[in-house]
């Protein structure tokens, strides 16, 4: 499974909705899902993670976003 967070699709200059509409018409399978993600923390603080808010921040948080099983 992947999860593409909706903060990278709207980054791509596309809506959820439609992202998902794409997806499903190519028989992808795929839900709108909100996970808990562990950010490990990085020494350099050279990691940069397309969550939104506090990209470059340790730790828990929730993420929205897609899930595609492939």
């Amino acid at each position: 499974m992947v999860l593409v967070s909706d903060t990278a699709i709207s980054t791509g200059g596309i809506s959820t909705d439609m992202f998902l509409e794409r997806l499903k018409s190519k028989n992808i399978s795929v839900e709108k899902e909100a996970v808990e993600v562990n950010v490990a923390e990085s020494s350099a603080g050279d990691h940069y993670i397309e969550f939104g808010g506090g990209a470059r921040s340790a730790g828990k948080r929730q993420v929205n976003g897609v899930i595609l099983s492939i």
